[in-house]
């Protein structure tokens, strides 16, 4: 899992559309203590055989926005896709945003697979 770890914060942080929006605000699962909007967190769903000499993974990529930033989030959910869309070995599977009551923040996610 962290080869795959590795290589998603890599590609992530070569992509200006990423960075210039969340800067370097990237964590696995979970956001470290204190941290302000916007940050990204990603998640290894699931690593799977793909053949003998490779694996592949499903990854939830979750982007926060703070309270009224409805727009800023679908729209960088919309670059997102754009930007995975653009590597030969992901593929977008799915995207959404959604309100967090309790952090009272929206959350824009995706959903690929790394072939």
């Amino acid at each position: 899992m962290i080869k795959i770890s590795e290589e998603i914060v890599s590609f992530l942080e070569l992509q200006s559309g990423f960075t210039d929006i969340m800067g370097y605000a990237l964590y696995p699962i979970a956001v470290v203590e204190g941290q302000g909007f916007p940050f990204t967190t990603y998640r290894i769903v699931e690593e799977v055989p793909m053949s003998k000499d490779a694996k592949g993974a499903t990854v939830q990529l979750s982007f926060y926005f703070g309270p009224n930033e409805y727009k800023k989030a679908a729209s960088f959910v919309d670059v997102m896709q754009e930007i995975i869309e653009t590597k030969s070995n992901y593929e977008w599977e799915s995207k959404t945003v959604d309100f967090l009551e309790d952090a009272f923040s929206f959350v824009g996610i995706i959903n690929l697979k790394i072939n």
